[in-house]
Protein backbone atom coordinates (compact mmCIF):
# COMPACT_ATOMS: atom_id res chain seq x y z
CA UNK A 1 0.00 0.00 0.00
CA UNK A 2 1.58 2.72 -0.81
CA UNK A 3 -0.04 7.09 -0.03
CA UNK A 4 -0.29 9.50 -2.97
CA UNK A 5 -1.32 12.87 -3.26
CA UNK A 6 -2.85 14.90 -0.21
CA UNK A 7 -2.57 11.36 1.00
CA UNK A 8 1.61 11.42 1.60
CA UNK A 9 1.24 14.36 4.26
CA UNK A 10 -0.80 12.76 6.45
CA UNK A 11 0.83 9.48 6.91
CA UNK A 12 2.19 8.93 10.13
CA UNK A 13 3.05 5.33 10.30
CA UNK A 14 3.05 2.43 7.86
CA UNK A 15 4.31 -1.21 8.41
CA UNK A 16 3.19 -4.66 8.03
CA UNK A 17 2.80 -8.13 9.70
CA UNK A 18 6.14 -10.58 10.41
CA UNK A 19 4.22 -13.03 7.47
CA UNK A 20 3.20 -10.41 5.05
CA UNK A 21 -0.29 -11.33 5.64
CA UNK A 22 -0.95 -7.68 6.07
CA UNK A 23 0.39 -4.05 5.81
CA UNK A 24 -0.77 -1.21 7.03
CA UNK A 25 -0.72 3.25 6.79
CA UNK A 26 -1.58 5.24 9.30
CA UNK A 27 -3.24 8.43 8.74
CA UNK A 28 -3.66 11.20 10.41
CA UNK A 29 -7.70 12.85 9.95
CA UNK A 30 -9.32 15.81 11.56
CA UNK A 31 -9.57 16.54 15.63
CA UNK A 32 -6.39 14.37 15.89
CA UNK A 33 -8.00 11.57 14.86
CA UNK A 34 -6.28 8.68 13.51
CA UNK A 35 -7.10 6.22 10.35
CA UNK A 36 -5.73 3.25 9.60
CA UNK A 37 -5.90 1.58 6.74
CA UNK A 38 -4.88 -2.12 6.52
CA UNK A 39 -4.55 -4.67 3.64
CA UNK A 40 -4.65 -8.51 3.82
CA UNK A 41 -4.19 -11.80 2.21
CA UNK A 42 -5.69 -14.36 3.79
CA UNK A 43 -3.95 -17.93 2.18
CA UNK A 44 -6.50 -20.29 0.62
CA UNK A 45 -7.93 -23.73 2.48
CA UNK A 46 -5.62 -25.75 0.98
CA UNK A 47 -2.49 -24.81 -1.03
CA UNK A 48 -2.96 -25.52 -4.88
CA UNK A 49 0.26 -27.85 -4.47
CA UNK A 50 1.24 -30.38 -1.72
CA UNK A 51 4.58 -29.04 -1.85
CA UNK A 52 5.83 -25.69 -3.23
CA UNK A 53 6.52 -22.28 -1.77
CA UNK A 54 3.41 -20.31 -1.92
CA UNK A 55 2.07 -18.37 0.48
CA UNK A 56 0.27 -20.85 2.01
CA UNK A 57 3.44 -23.16 2.45
CA UNK A 58 5.43 -20.04 3.73
CA UNK A 59 3.22 -18.93 6.45
CA UNK A 60 3.00 -22.96 7.63
CA UNK A 61 7.14 -22.88 7.89
CA UNK A 62 6.97 -19.80 9.80
CA UNK A 63 4.24 -20.85 12.33
CA UNK A 64 6.08 -24.28 12.69
CA UNK A 65 9.17 -22.64 13.13
CA UNK A 66 8.07 -19.94 15.74
CA UNK A 67 6.07 -22.95 17.62
CA UNK A 68 9.58 -24.94 17.57
CA UNK A 69 11.53 -22.23 18.94
CA UNK A 70 9.04 -21.22 21.96
CA UNK A 71 8.99 -25.22 22.63
CA UNK A 72 5.33 -25.17 21.51
CA UNK A 73 3.58 -28.29 20.31
CA UNK A 74 0.68 -27.75 17.17
CA UNK A 75 -1.60 -30.03 17.94
CA UNK A 76 -3.44 -29.78 14.91
CA UNK A 77 -0.27 -28.50 12.79
CA UNK A 78 -0.07 -24.75 11.66
CA UNK A 79 -2.92 -24.17 10.65
CA UNK A 80 -2.21 -20.48 8.37
CA UNK A 81 -5.64 -19.72 8.38
CA UNK A 82 -6.99 -20.20 11.95
CA UNK A 83 -3.30 -17.85 12.96
CA UNK A 84 -4.25 -15.43 10.08
CA UNK A 85 -8.00 -14.77 12.02
CA UNK A 86 -6.22 -14.76 15.49
CA UNK A 87 -3.38 -12.68 14.62
CA UNK A 88 -5.57 -10.37 12.72
CA UNK A 89 -8.21 -10.12 15.10
CA UNK A 90 -5.85 -8.92 18.03
CA UNK A 91 -3.96 -6.23 15.98
CA UNK A 92 -7.84 -5.23 14.96
CA UNK A 93 -8.59 -4.88 18.67
CA UNK A 94 -5.31 -2.97 19.24
CA UNK A 95 -6.30 0.03 17.04
CA UNK A 96 -10.08 -0.28 18.20
CA UNK A 97 -8.92 0.00 21.67
CA UNK A 98 -6.19 2.97 20.93
CA UNK A 99 -9.57 4.67 18.88
CA UNK A 100 -8.56 4.39 15.70
CA UNK A 101 -10.72 4.11 12.42
CA UNK A 102 -10.50 1.45 10.33
CA UNK A 103 -10.49 0.55 6.75
CA UNK A 104 -9.81 -3.30 6.08
CA UNK A 105 -10.08 -3.84 2.35
CA UNK A 106 -8.00 -7.43 0.66
CA UNK A 107 -8.84 -11.07 -0.31
CA UNK A 108 -10.20 -12.80 2.96
CA UNK A 109 -10.69 -16.01 0.15
CA UNK A 110 -13.61 -16.90 2.14
CA UNK A 111 -17.37 -15.07 1.65
CA UNK A 112 -17.03 -13.65 5.01
CA UNK A 113 -21.02 -12.75 4.88
CA UNK A 114 -22.06 -15.99 4.88
CA UNK A 115 -23.00 -17.43 7.95
CA UNK A 116 -20.58 -20.34 8.09
CA UNK A 117 -17.17 -18.15 7.32
CA UNK A 118 -14.77 -18.47 10.39
CA UNK A 119 -14.50 -14.21 9.72
CA UNK A 120 -17.89 -13.89 10.82
CA UNK A 121 -16.54 -11.95 13.54
CA UNK A 122 -15.35 -9.15 12.11
CA UNK A 123 -18.83 -8.41 11.80
CA UNK A 124 -20.38 -9.62 15.20
CA UNK A 125 -17.50 -8.12 17.54
CA UNK A 126 -18.97 -5.50 19.08
CA UNK A 127 -15.86 -3.69 19.82
CA UNK A 128 -15.05 -4.02 16.00
CA UNK A 129 -18.29 -2.72 14.36
CA UNK A 130 -17.02 -3.30 10.81
CA UNK A 131 -19.74 -2.66 8.12
CA UNK A 132 -19.37 -4.02 4.57
CA UNK A 133 -19.22 -0.75 1.94
CA UNK A 134 -19.98 -2.57 -0.96
CA UNK A 135 -23.31 -4.05 1.24
CA UNK A 136 -24.15 -1.18 2.34
CA UNK A 137 -23.47 1.24 -1.00
CA UNK A 138 -24.47 -1.28 -3.69
CA UNK A 139 -26.54 -3.75 -1.89
CA UNK A 140 -27.11 -5.17 -5.36
CA UNK A 141 -23.88 -5.90 -5.91
CA UNK A 142 -23.23 -8.06 -2.64
CA UNK A 143 -22.97 -11.26 -3.85
CA UNK A 144 -21.06 -10.30 -6.98
CA UNK A 145 -18.36 -12.47 -7.82
CA UNK A 146 -14.42 -11.38 -7.35
CA UNK A 147 -12.61 -14.06 -8.94
CA UNK A 148 -12.19 -15.49 -12.58
CA UNK A 149 -13.52 -19.15 -12.11
CA UNK A 150 -15.81 -18.79 -9.00
CA UNK A 151 -19.13 -17.66 -8.11
CA UNK A 152 -18.58 -16.24 -4.43
CA UNK A 153 -17.32 -12.84 -3.31
CA UNK A 154 -14.16 -12.98 -1.58
CA UNK A 155 -12.35 -9.27 -1.88
CA UNK A 156 -13.89 -7.46 0.72
CA UNK A 157 -13.47 -3.30 1.51
CA UNK A 158 -14.44 -3.23 5.30
CA UNK A 159 -15.13 0.15 7.67
CA UNK A 160 -15.39 0.73 11.09
CA UNK A 161 -19.03 3.38 11.65
CA UNK A 162 -17.22 6.51 11.85
CA UNK A 163 -15.76 6.29 8.91
CA UNK A 164 -18.93 4.81 7.14
CA UNK A 165 -20.85 7.62 7.81
CA UNK A 166 -18.19 9.96 5.39
CA UNK A 167 -19.16 7.85 2.56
Amino acid sequence: MAPCDDMVGRLIDKGSDSMGRWSFCKYAGKDGKIITAVTVYQVCIRPTNAVGNTAFHQQELSIATEAQDQDVELTHGPQPRLRFRHDLLKFLHALRRAGESVVLMGDFNDDICSGNSTMQRLFQDRALQFIDVIGRCHPHLQQLSTYIRGTKRLDFILVTHVVCTKL
